[in-house]
C-alpha cells in the first residue's frame, strides 16, 4: 500500500511538526510502508530542524550583539 502521497507543509515549525507527526502515524498504521522512504523523510526533517536551530541561534547572536552595542553606547555617554 505505501504511505499516502500528501503535501508536506513545512512553511513554519508548527506545520513541519504536524507533517512529521502525520508521517509517523501513517508509517505506524501501514504494515507495508516503505521503510527506506520513511527513513529518508525523517532524515530530511532532522536536517531541516538542525538548520532551523542554527538559524535561530544566529538570529539570537545578532540581537545580542545589537543589545551589547546599545549598552556600550549608553555607558560611553
Amino acid at each position: 500500500m505505501g504511505m499516502a502521497q500528501r503535501q508536506l507543509r513545512m512553511n513554519n515549525r508548527e506545520n513541519a511538526r504536524r507533517s512529521l507527526a502525520r508521517i509517523i502515524r501513517e508509517f505506524d498504521a501501514d504494515p507495508d510502508a516503505d521503510v527506506q522512504r520513511f527513513r529518508a523523510l525523517v532524515s530530511g526533517f532532522s536536517t531541516l530542524l538542525a538548520y532551523d536551530r542554527l538559524a535561530e541561534e544566529l538570529a539570537i547572536d545578532v540581537r545580542l550583539e545589537a543589545l551589547e552595542r546599545a549598552a556600550e553606547q549608553r555607558t560611553e555617554r
